[in-house]
């Protein structure tokens, strides 16, 4: 079973970057428990809660395959869990009779290796901490945010990156989706952002991407009607560690297009986002 939908019977700001900064680092730097693959609550909507957990559930949360998780309180309840073989859950109860009868997760399918349960916890980490940025950001509750939502015909890509000799970045493989013509773009890092009008003729942009150093930037491309066009994400790492870099993020996309396969609708830009930006904090960290 992958692309599970289970249901209820019938009737049935400055401070707070740096405390999220904190948070994560240590989360992130903390040694991962070999042979304990957790699966992650990754969109939560109502009040949910694990077998033997006082408090609710939110977005990041890490759950046990196999546990109970149970909905609280009235009105419609929604729960995305991922679980680290592929599994994608969507449980579903409408009303507190359902709800209240809770739902068993399943066992995981096959074996899942050291390196796959590490990116769960990093992505889990993150993931926590990008739900909450975002609703202090808007003022919104989690239910109301769950996640920006994107126009439907919006490019994406996330990418790891190295810088050529003079500074500037080849971004013509991530940009292959996007049709020719002149754009605006916005870049943001951690301590610039820039706007600059760009040409991409289908092959080439002019002029060149120069960026101040390492790290994730945000990078927004606007058309003629100021709508946006593409939205990437992009990691820029040294030369040195290019290669083992761009090899673990190519393998975890690879999987997660695998995964998607078997089970349609797996967020696999904004898992793949979570999984830069945990790489990027952990490099600042250091």
């Amino acid at each position: 079973m992958y692309n599970s939908v289970l249901r209820g019977a019938p009737h049935e700001a400055d401070m707070f970057e740096q405390r999220v900064l904190s948070f994560v680092a240590l989360a992130l730097l903390a040694p991962a428990p070999v042979g304990h693959p957790m699966a992650i609550a990754w969109e939560v909507t109502g009040e949910w809660r694990l077998a033997g957990r006082v408090s609710a559930l939110k977005s990041g949360d890490l759950l046990p395959p196999g546990s109970l998780v149970t909905g609280q309180g009235s009105g419609s309840h929604h729960l995305i869990v991922l679980q680290p073989d592929g599994q994608r859950l969507f449980l579903d109860c409408p009303d507190t009779a359902s709800c209240s009868r809770g739902f068993r997760l399943p066992a995981l399918t096959q074996t899942v290796d050291e390196e796959t349960i590490a990116t769960f916890q990093q992505v889990s980490a993150m993931r926590e901490v990008e739900v909450e940025r975002a609703g202090n950001a808007t003022g919104r509750s989690e239910q109301d945010l769950i996640v920006a939502r994107e126009a439907p015909n919006l490019l994406r890509f996330e990418a790891v990156a190295e810088p050529e000799g003079d500074g500037s970045v080849d971004l013509a493989t991530a940009m292959k989706g996007l049709p020719p013509g002149n754009y605006r773009l916005i870049v943001k890092g951690a301590s610039e952002a820039m706007e600059r009008p760009i040409n991409w003729d289908g092959t080439h942009m002019t002029p060149n991407l120069l960026l101040a150093g390492t790290g994730l930037y945000d990078l927004r491309f606007y058309g003629t009607l100021n709508t946006e066009r593409m939205r990437g994400h992009l990691l820029i790492v040294g030369n040195a560690d290019f290669e083992s870099a761009s090899a673990r993020f190519a393998r975890l996309k690879e999987i997660l297009t695998q995964w998607n396969e078997r089970s349609p609708g797996w967020p696999i830009h904004d898992f793949l986002l979570s999984y830069l930006e945990s790489i990027s904090t952990k490099s600042r960290s250091n």
